[in-house]
């Protein structure tokens, strides 16, 4: 049985989910398909949805059995785009930059300590430390001196 046809959804028949095809009726096909917000997506006789994208008042009462059953005018309504949850976004490049950029800021005479708590905290984790851009060159040199030593 193919995986969940829903935006984002990585769920299968394999992983444990009911499966449910898509009407046959078109009018309910289209609404299933606006709903998904893949109204110009074909789905195939195997397309299918997981049981995750129906709302509890979709279904009809659990069998005997344990089976469960979707009512008959069920529409999906549940996908990752509908949920009131924000991902946590990652920073962009420019503001990484400018970050690691105000790390790196030194006076002419001493060295100023990080203030961003970002890349600080995340250089303690790690064990390392930061070094000034003149340290960091000195370091490429012993070690492109060392590396032609060794040719």
């Amino acid at each position: 049985m193919p995986g969940c046809a829903a935006i984002d959804c990585s769920n299968s028949g394999k992983k444990g989910f009911l499966m449910k095809r898509f009407p046959r009726d078109p009018l309910r096909r289209k609404e299933w398909l606006i709903k998904m917000r893949r109204d110009k997506w074909k789905p195939t006789d195997y397309s299918c949805l997981c049981e995750v994208h129906f709302a509890p008042e979709m279904w009809e009462k659990t069998r005997d059995d344990g089976t469960r059953k979707l009512r008959s005018n069920a529409v999906p309504t549940l996908f990752s785009f509908t949920s009131s949850t924000t991902k946590n976004k990652r920073k962009s490049p420019a503001n990484r930059n400018t970050i690691i950029q105000d790390c790196f800021q030194f006076e002419s005479s001493a060295s100023a300590p990080c203030t961003s708590a970002s890349p600080q905290s995340s250089l303690e984790a790690t064990g390392e430390s930061a070094q000034s851009p003149e340290s960091v060159e000195g370091l490429v040199k012993s070690w492109s001196g060392t590396a032609s030593e060794k040719s």
